[in-house]
């Protein structure tokens, strides 16, 4: 049972953690970047969890590019939702992203490029391995609860 949950559970609740989080963060829905994402913060996960050591093959120095990867890939989502919305391209979005483009402080000042990209990275990191843990310990201790994953299922207060 163990196996099942790290070898199909989780890559599941990876993908749809940060599937979430670029819909609300970023207000995208494109499964291939965010099929990209997912394996760069796999990469950046590990090495945070690796010896600092920045030298080819390593998870330290895998993490690094990963970080570098997503931070283009970040940018590129700015810069395409700039031109979106002053080139007219329909209803401004809902997200965090559209927020801080547009959002200014007191003196008229509107975030730079990489403040905002260093602010979605910051959300996203944040918001992807941890969740992904416990929607995995969740779904797995729940499993192995029957009388807890029965109501769960007939919609009964767990409280009796």
């Amino acid at each position: 049972m163990h196996s099942y949950f790290i070898g199909y559970v989780y890559p599941l609740a990876k993908t749809l953690t940060l599937l979430i989080a670029c819909r609300i963060f970023l207000g995208m829905e494109n499964s291939n970047r965010i099929a990209r994402l997912v394996r760069y913060f796999d990469d950046v996960t590990l090495g945070l969890h690796s010896i600092m050591v920045n030298f080819p093959s390593t998870n330290f120095y895998r993490a690094g590019k990963a970080i570098d990867a997503i931070r283009r890939e970040l940018m590129a989502m700015e810069r395409e939702r700039r031109a979106a919305m002053v080139g007219g391209g329909g209803a401004m979005k809902q997200d965090i992203l559209s927020h801080m483009i547009v959002v200014s402080d007191p003196t008229g000042n509107g975030m730079g490029e990489a403040q905002i990209t260093d602010k979605m990275m910051g959300l996203l990191v944040a918001g992807y391995a941890n969740v992904a843990v416990t929607i995995s310990f969740f779904m797995k201790f729940v499993g192995e609860s029957p009388d807890i994953y029965n109501k769960v299922l007939s919609g009964n207060d767990f409280v009796t």
